[in-house]
């Protein structure tokens, strides 16, 4: 289920249940939650140390929900760009999401929503002035990126100088580009992964929270994580410039072995 909050984030206006769910006003169908930390590896095949390999060259951080409002539906007049959507997802957050695109099939009048992670939303509208930072650490680069977005950093594991690059004496930000787009670069540079989430107390978002970790979850703990209930997809691509492979013979009895022209 999903909550449903006005512009201003200081008010449920009304729930959103699945089909076949217990309240049959407010239904939809076909929702998704999309929540992406990293994209096809782009280290170029010209990157041949483990450095470079290990690094955060693959992050990207993306996040957003899509799903169809059928028009017997109650919700169906509510779900209009500005409006919220506030869902635990399956790591036990409750992200906040910005519905940003709405499209009605004139034919059907089914109406499709897309609803972006409202930090996301809100970088994506916000342009740092310019600034070159001299040996900076992450720190110093999230917080200058994420100062005017209203998110509190609740959690971090901030590295030093950046991956690609551990002689670099300074850190510019172009004062064009939007704050996402600088955020994105930032990730990779400094292998870091992201999460927003926020604070509900009633009926009213009071905090809006992001991790900035070196990696998100628990590889330690030998448990099954479930991204989501009923996904569709789950997909790991790896090219083979990423890899680092050994040769390792087997047999013999005093450890040796004979090459052969």
């Amino acid at each position: 289920m999903y909550y449903v909050f006005n512009n201003a984030l200081d008010k449920i206006i009304s729930t959103a249940t699945p089909v076949g769910g217990h309240s049959q006003s407010d239904w939809f169908v076909n929702d998704e939650i999309h929540t992406e930390i990293a994209s096809e590896d782009s280290t170029s095949d010209d990157d041949t140390s483990v450095s470079e390999i290990l690094n955060g060259n693959s992050k990207e951080w993306n996040s957003y929900v899509t799903m169809d409002v059928p028009r017997p539906s109650s919700l169906y007049p509510i779900m209009e760009t500005g409006v919220h959507l506030v869902h635990r997802n399956a790591d036990g957050y409750l992200h906040c999401y910005r519905v940003s695109e709405v499209e009605v099939d004139r034919s059907t009048g089914l109406k499709s929503i897309t609803a972006y992670d409202l930090l996301l939303w809100n970088l994506k509208h916000l342009v740092p002035d310019s600034k070159t930072m001299v040996n900076p650490t992450s720190q110093d680069v999230m917080e200058y990126l994420l100062g005017d977005s209203d998110f509190i950093i609740n959690s971090d594991e901030y590295t030093g100088e950046s991956e690609d690059d551990s002689g670099r004496a300074s850190y510019t930000i172009d004062g064009t580009s939007t704050a996402n787009s600088l955020l994105q670069t930032a990730l990779q540079d400094f292998d870091l992964e992201i999460r927003s989430y926020v604070e509900v107390s009633q009926g009213k978002v009071i905090n809006k929270y992001v991790d900035i970790v070196s990696e998100l979850g628990d590889q330690s703990t030998g448990k099954r994580v479930e991204y989501r209930f009923n996904a569709e997809n789950i997909q790991r691509e790896t090219i083979d410039t990423s890899l680092i492979t050994a040769l390792k013979p087997l047999g013999g009895s005093d450890g040796t072995t004979t090459r052969r022209k």
